[in-house]
């Protein structure tokens, strides 16, 4: 399921970054198509399910009779992309300060 999660995040960010540039070459804005919108709630459907995913590991991991591998394995992949997407959004909201600064 983190598969799953990430990989969607990662094609819908490379999606929405190639139709940022597609508009921007034709002179358009991608708000105005509504393509911002739908990339958006891919985008935090992804994230949701990486969460439940990230749950989900950790239920694994702390039980106690089961083999552990896969559970460590999702819960690691869960919070590479979630971390990924952390940093993204913050590094967002620093360029937006600093710009607002100049």
């Amino acid at each position: 399921m983190s598969l799953f999660g990430g990989g969607v995040f990662s094609c819908a960010l490379a999606v929405l970054s190639f139709a940022d540039r597609w508009e921007a070459a034709r002179g358009e804005s991608l708000d105005a198509s509504g393509l911002s919108t739908v990339f958006a709630l891919v985008i935090l459907g992804s994230l949701l399910l990486t969460v439940v995913a990230l749950v989900l590991g950790v239920v694994g991991i702390l039980q106690r009779r089961r083999r552990r591998l896969f559970a460590l394995l999702g819960s690691a992949v869960s919070v590479a992309v979630l971390l990924v997407a952390s940093y993204g959004f913050l590094w967002d909201l620093v360029a937006e300060a600093a710009g607002g600064l100049r």
